[in-house]
C-alpha cells in the first residue's frame, strides 16, 4: 500500500487545506491504515487540528472498545468501525468547540482495516476510487447547491438559506429575492456564512452544521485498486474521469503533484487551496498500479488494448452487485446517532481529546499569530 499526497496554495493567503499522514497500526491482529484530508474555512485552524488528531483518536477508541478484526467477524468489525468513526468525528468537533476557535474544516477520512475501507466525510472533500472497470464515489457531498435532503434539514431547524446579496457580498438576499453565487447557510446576525451544511467547527453558524458524517464501507478488490481524496479545489476544475485517466501511468507520488498543477492551470481567474491524496491499494508487494491496470484493463475487454488508460464509467454511490466492489453498508450518522446525543460526548470530549491536544492548541495559536505578524509585514 503506498499513500503519498501533494498541496498547491493559492497566492497570498496560508493554505487552509490539511492532510493526514496515513498511520499504520496493528488492531486485533491485523493492519490497520487511516489516512484523511481536510478543507479549512475562516482559517486553517480547524483543519490542522483535525488532520492532527483523527488517527490518535480512532485508534485510541478501536483498542479501547477491543474489536474484532474484519477477517474474523466482517459484521461485527465494520459496524464496531462504524461506529468508532463516527464518534471519532463527533469528538473533535466537540472539542474545537470548546476551544472557542472560529474556522471550520471539511473533513473525509478513510480506513483500511484488512480488506475492510471504511470513508466518512463531512463537506465536500470528495473520495473516488478505480477498480479498473469503473469509478465509484464512496463520499457524500453536503454542498448546499446539490444536496436537497441537507437543504431540508437546514430549513426544517430555522436555519436561514440564502445566496448572497447582489450588492452585499456579506449579507444574504433578502427573503424572496434570488440573489448571486451559490446556497449557503447563514448565521442570523449575518457574521457566519458555509455553502457546506456539514462540517467540524463554524461555531457562528451554530447548531444548523452538524459533524455526523456519511459513512460508506466496501470491502477492496482483491486485484487491487486506486483511492483519490482531494479538496474541493482539485474536484470543481477537472471532469473525475480525467483525474484518474490522466494519472493511470504514474506512481501515486507523480500522481499527486500532477493533479495539483493541472487543477491549478484550470482555476485560472480563481483560487482554491488544492489537495490530493493517491492511494495504492495494491495485490501484492511488488505491484504497481499502473501494472495492475493495464492487466485489469486488458482482462475486461480486449476492445480496451488501445487505450489501456482511458477513464471507465464513473458512477454515484458504493457500488453494487453489478460492480466489482463488494459492499459493506452505508449509514448517514446524523439519522443513526443524533437523536442519542447528549453531554456525554461532550465531556468524554474534554476530558480525553483536549486533554490530549492543550499542547497542540498552542502551538496553533502561535502559528496563526506567526502567520499575521509576517502578513502585516508583507503588506506594510
Amino acid at each position: 500500500m503506498n499513500v503519498q499526497h501533494a498541496s498547491f496554495q493559492r497566492q497570498s493567503r496560508y493554505n487552509e487545506d490539511a492532510a493526514a499522514d496515513p498511520v499504520f497500526e496493528e488492531v486485533a491482529g491485523e493492519q490497520l491504515v487511516v489516512w484523511a484530508v481536510c478543507d479549512g474555512h475562516h482559517g486553517r485552524g480547524a483543519a490542522t487540528f483535525v488532520a492532527g488528531h483523527c488517527a490518535d483518536e480512532l485508534l485510541h477508541r478501536l483498542h479501547r472498545d477491543s474489536p474484532c478484526s474484519p477477517s474474523q467477524d466482517l459484521v461485527a468489525a465494520a459496524g464496531r468501525m462504524r461506529q468508532a468513526v463516527s464518534d471519532t468525528f463527533v469528538c473533535l468537533a466537540d472539542s474545537w468547540e470548546m476551544a472557542k476557535k472560529f474556522s471550520g474544516t471539511t473533513f473525509t477520512m478513510a480506513v483500511l482495516y484488512g480488506s475492510l475501507l471504511t470513508v466518512a466525510n463531512v463537506g465536500d472533500s470528495k473520495a473516488f476510487m478505480d477498480t479498473g472497470s469503473e469509478i465509484v464515489e464512496l463520499s457524500t457531498s453536503h454542498r448546499i447547491e446539490d444536496n436537497i435532503g441537507e437543504r431540508v434539514r437546514l430549513q426544517a431547524a430555522g436555519a436561514q438559506v440564502a445566496r448572497m446579496h447582489h450588492t452585499d457580498f456579506k449579507a444574504p438576499a433578502p427573503e424572496g429575492e434570488k440573489g448571486i453565487g451559490k446556497l449557503r447557510v447563514w448565521e442570523r446576525n449575518g457574521l457566519g456564512r458555509l455553502r457546506v451544511s456539514r462540517a467540524i467547527g463554524n461555531v457562528s453558524i451554530g447548531k444548523f452544521i452538524v459533524p455526523y458524517p456519511h459513512v460508506r464501507q466496501v470491502l477492496v478488490p482483491e486485484e487491487g485498486c486506486r483511492v483519490i481524496l482531494g479538496t474541493d479545489g482539485l474536484w470543481d476544475f477537472l471532469a473525475t474521469a480525467k483525474i484518474f485517466s490522466s494519472t493511470g501511468r504514474m506512481a501515486p507520488a507523480a500522481a499527486a503533484q500532477t493533479l495539483c498543477k493541472q487543477a491549478f492551470a484550470a482555476q485560472k481567474t480563481v483560487s482554491d487551496d488544492i489537495t490530493a491524496v493517491v492511494t495504492d491499494i495494491l495485490p501484492s508487494p511488488g505491484s504497481t498500479w499502473p501494472h495492475v491496470l493495464r492487466t485489469l484493463r486488458q482482462q475486461s475487454s480486449p476492445a480496451w488494448l488501445g487505450s489501456c488508460f482511458s477513464a471507465p464509467p464513473v458512477r454515484q454511490g458504493s457500488g453494487g452487485a453489478d460492480g466489482c466492489l463488494r459492499p459493506v453498508a452505508c449509514m448517514d450518522a446524523f439519522e443513526e446517532c443524533a437523536p442519542a446525543r447528549d453531554d456525554t460526548v461532550g465531556r468524554m470530549a474534554q476530558r480525553a481529546l483536549l486533554r490530549r491536544g492543550d499542547s497542540a492548541m498552542q502551538h496553533l495559536d502561535k502559528q496563526a499569530k506567526a502567520q499575521e505578524h509576517v502578513m502585516a509585514r508583507t503588506s506594510t
